[in-house]
């Protein structure tokens, strides 16, 4: 990558295509959804949002009803890949339906019902269950991986009474611990009048249902903040001393450019070349004090695709 002499001190910026899921395919060897994120070596880069609309499109034309009809009337045969994006891309970190659903309405993606005389609510309804279900039929293994950590999160919880913890590529101690918030009311006089105010303080108990709910997020954004913290690290020691670093956006001057995306391939192929869903049922079992029972139900996610991990080291479009 030649860079104009004239140009080496401008900023630039590099970024991953969905972080998140990136970590979730590469976990997980999912061989259908990795070059979706671009894990492996193609000839132009992958859309996985565009590919989610696309699968809404085909359910449309496949499985047709009212409401789907109307939305390939409206978008001439297409779901557009905007209506998709911002459910996709917080897909790896947690999302539930009915925040599909709001999404869909928050982005005005179907304020045109209303001029046609149609139920915005009912078609939110309608669409998020398009894109539920596109995200889902690609997103196998990750799902699967998804449900695996949280499962070893609760079974940590319900055996020891205390929080999932783990140790993150960089060598960051994670604990995962939820402590439930309680009101605590105040009496005040501000002249002649009372008034109470609403205050509240974070007891000592672990609230095992909030822990298991923010486990899958709290896992991978461990694994996002390890990759940046370690290719910081590597290109310090390299003599680079700008950065411009937000989650899964690389930035550094354009002449340090070409060495920064061959540390955002390394580091990523590093972290994934030990399997971290393995490292992390390990650790749940050190704090649990024995093995995983082989009849737990975390053992039913354990699936694995047949991504060829170390592809990434020639994935042109992973980071660019």
């Amino acid at each position: 990558m030649a860079i104009d002499e004239g140009l080496t001190q401008v900023p630039v910026q590099i970024d991953g295509s969905c972080n998140g899921i990136q970590h979730w395919a590469a976990m997980t060897r999912d061989e259908i959804i990795g070059p979706e994120v671009n894990l492996v070596s193609q000839p132009k880069p992958a859309d996985v949002y565009q590919r989610v609309a696309d699968g809404c499109t085909t359910m449309c034309i496949s499985e047709p009803n009212d409401w789907r009809n109307h939305f390939l009337d409206y978008w001439k045969g297409l779901i557009p890949r905007k209506v998709v994006k911002r459910s996709v891309m917080c897909d790896p970190y947690g999302i539930s339906d009915h925040s599909v659903r709001q999404y869909v309405l928050q982005e005005k993606h179907l304020d045109w019902c209303n001029p046609l005389g149609l139920n915005m609510h009912q078609a939110a309804n309608e669409m998020g269950t398009l894109i539920c279900e596109s995200k889902s039929r690609m997103m196998r293994h990750c799902n699967h991986g998804k449900l695996y950590v949280q499962l070893l999160c609760g079974w940590v919880g319900g055996e020891t009474d205390k929080p999932m913890s783990w140790i993150s590529p960089s060598g960051f101690l994670v604990i995962n611990e939820y402590n439930p918030r309680k009101p605590k009311p105040s009496q005040v006089r501000l002249f002649d009048k009372k008034f109470q105010l609403q205050f509240g303080y974070y007891t000592d108990e672990y609230d095992c249902d909030k822990a298991l709910t923010a486990m899958p997020p709290n896992f991978v954004h461990s694994l996002d903040a390890a990759h940046m913290s370690l290719v910081m690290y590597t290109m310090i020691k390299a003599g680079i001393e700008f950065f411009s670093m937000i989650h899964d956006s690389f930035g550094t001057l354009a002449n340090s450019i070409p060495l920064l995306r061959e540390i955002t391939k390394e580091k990523f192929y590093e972290i994934h070349s030990t399997n971290q869903l393995d490292l992390i049922r390990k650790r749940a079992e050190d704090l649990v004090g024995y093995e995983l029972p082989e009849q737990h139900p975390a053992r039913s996610h354990e699936q694995r695709g047949k991504l060829r991990i170390e592809e990434v080291l020639d994935a042109e479009y992973l980071f660019g």
